[in-house]
């Protein structure tokens, strides 16, 4: 009897709150073996959802995009009518200051997400009227907010225009493809897990070329899955899931590769997420770092510097991250390749990546 991918992979599933492992529930849904937390791991709109209940996990209401006004709940029996403005996000944000932002309510997010339109379409101005927005208020609680908070309200706005961007974009066009030299060091029949995967783009390939056991792709962004799902033919064995590479949602020693790609300066604790990878992966498995250089930790609104991670955790090149895994051995370095992705609000850009392959030996 044949196996589906679904076979291989919900063996190697485990909660990402506690690492127990997790049992398979009808509709995507998932419960936690050992009952920790909530112990339940719904889909979202049949995706499964394995994010952690450290982040915010409700569904996004995307019928309401392009509305003037949106409606959202604050509690399951009353309804609230909402302007969006700039000073909406601003009073808003005043309340949860100092709190991880992620951990509130999907209300947050369907708000953040609706700014980025104007007459249902997304507009690159919303982008600035957004960051504009959290400028405005970092200025006015820099001196008192500590750095892990600024990070955690810029990363919920950068999710917000991810999100808002893919609901744009019938083909998005921003993943860097790992090159077809680099696919080759990953063995036929393998289980190939892509963190921060993006619309599957890399991990759709590496299955093409490799012929994996399984491809499990993790992004934080519901619409990248979306994508994901919507561009994977029958053929492909490829399992996605939203997901956060700092708490991935595997068993101990259970890839034989991992990928990550253009995210490593996007992560909130890339330390973390680099110890969850090696946690993850198997004695003798290949691991793929890729990043444009420089990494772009930091941009500037209206002159204040607004970064994605703290100072503290940062690294300064993709070169230093894979050397901070422990027993790595250094198969294949590519410098500088030339990349010209294109998203709505940055249009084509012409960025250079490099790519370190690396052998871990546990």
């Amino acid at each position: 009897m044949n196996q589906t991918t679904e076979d291989i992979v919900n063996p190697i599933l485990a909660c990402p709150d506690c690492k127990a492992p997790l049992i398979s529930k009808i509709g995507n849904m998932y419960e936690c073996e050992a009952g920790k937390e909530r112990g339940r791991y719904n889909s979202t709109f049949g995706i499964p959802n394995l994010l952690p209940y450290g982040k915010s996990r409700k569904s996004i209401n995307l019928s309401q995009i392009g509305s003037e006004r949106i409606n959202y709940k604050l509690s399951k029996n009353e309804p609230f009518e909402i302007t969006i403005n700039k000073e909406t996000v601003n009073n808003l944000l005043e309340d949860i200051v100092g709190k991880n932002i992620r951990c509130a309510d999907g209300h947050i997010l369907d708000l953040l997400k609706n700014l980025y339109y104007k007459n249902g379409k997304l507009q690159e101005e919303s982008v600035y009227l957004m960051t504009g927005a959290f400028s405005e208020l970092f200025d006015k609680y820099y001196n008192s907010l500590p750095e892990e908070s600024r990070t955690d309200l810029f990363q919920i706005v950068s999710l917000a225009r991810y999100e808002a961007e893919m609901q744009h974009m019938k083909d998005y066009a921003g993943n860097f493809i790992l090159p077809k030299s680099i696919i080759h060091h990953i063995p036929d029949d393998s289980v190939v897990l892509e963190v921060g995967m993006g619309n599957g783009a890399t991990l759709r390939r590496v299955d093409n070329l490799k012929k994996c056991k399984s491809a499990i792709g993790l992004d934080f962004c519901y619409g990248m899955v979306e994508a994901a799902v919507k561009n994977t033919t029958p053929r492909n064995n490829c399992f996605y899931a939203m997901g956060d590479v700092h708490a991935i949602p595997l068993i101990d020693n259970s890839a034989d590769a991992v990928i990550m790609c253009n995210t490593l300066d996007r992560l909130q604790n890339p330390k973390l997420a680099l110890d969850e990878i090696h946690r993850v992966a198997k004695d003798g498995s290949i691991i793929i770092l890729a990043n444009c250089m420089p990494l772009q930790y930091d941009i500037k609104v209206n002159g204040m510097k607004i970064g994605f991670a703290p100072e503290n955790s940062r690294f300064n090149s993709v070169n230093d991250a894979i050397d901070y895994i422990p027993n790595v051995e250094i198969l294949e370095e590519k410098n500088a390749i030339e990349w010209h992705p294109e998203t709505v609000t940055q249009g084509v850009e012409k960025l250079f990546v490099d790519v370190f392959v690396g052998k871990l030996n546990k």
